[in-house]
């Protein structure tokens, strides 16, 4: 009987010899990971990629210091990404640094941001806490100008790249502005 091994945990997963070839999706009844199999009848030349990159996986530690919204769309964003709805995938990871940056403000200021993504943004033109973040920022101002108006799709480039980019933004603001303590939610 063919079989492949989950790319997330590795648990071996037995396909349905009648149902071989096969292309397509399959999910790890251990770890829910979707992947991208091409299975020839008797095992050979088959490939195994996971379908969707994993955030949980890729923030590790800090996974768990992000409050539900942020992981939620981190989630959507890499879901998206994997189902090549690139344009969704941007502006999703636009949400989780946007709430982020709320959290920032609040932090900092001592006081809740009410405004938009842009306002938000000028709120941290010229302070110093930003200022390493200054150009990402830039960046992420100039992904959200460009999703605001529909005369463009995003590519697949620009996707992955903004999907990176907010990980390692997320991080960073999360390890230097946020500086969690305590115990993370779970």
């Amino acid at each position: 009987m063919p079989y492949i091994k989950c790319t997330g945990c590795g648990t071996q997963i037995d396909l349905d010899a009648n149902a071989c070839p096969y292309k397509g999706d399959v999910g790890c009844h251990n770890c829910h990971c979707v992947m991208e199999v091409d299975v020839s009848y008797d095992g050979s030349g088959s490939t195994v990629k996971l379908k969707y990159p994993d955030p949980k996986q890729d923030l590790s530690g800090s996974w768990f210091h992000l409050n539900e919204v942020e992981r939620d769309c981190l989630n959507e964003a890499a879901v998206s990404l994997g189902d090549k709805a690139y344009t969704a995938s941007e502006f999703m990871s636009l949400r989780n640094l946007e709430s982020l940056c709320r959290r920032c403000y609040t932090r900092l200021k001592g006081k809740q941001f009410t405004g938009g993504w842009g306002a938000i943004l000028d709120s941290f033109t010229g302070d110093k806490d930003f200022e390493p973040y200054s150009d990402a920022l830039d960046y992420f101002r100039r992904v959200r100008n460009r999703l605001a108006h529909p005369e463009r799709v995003s590519s697949k480039l620009d996707a992955e790249s903004s999907y990176k980019m907010s990980l390692r933004l997320t991080a960073e603001l999360l390890s230097s502005v946020l500086k969690p303590t305590g115990k993370p939610k779970e």
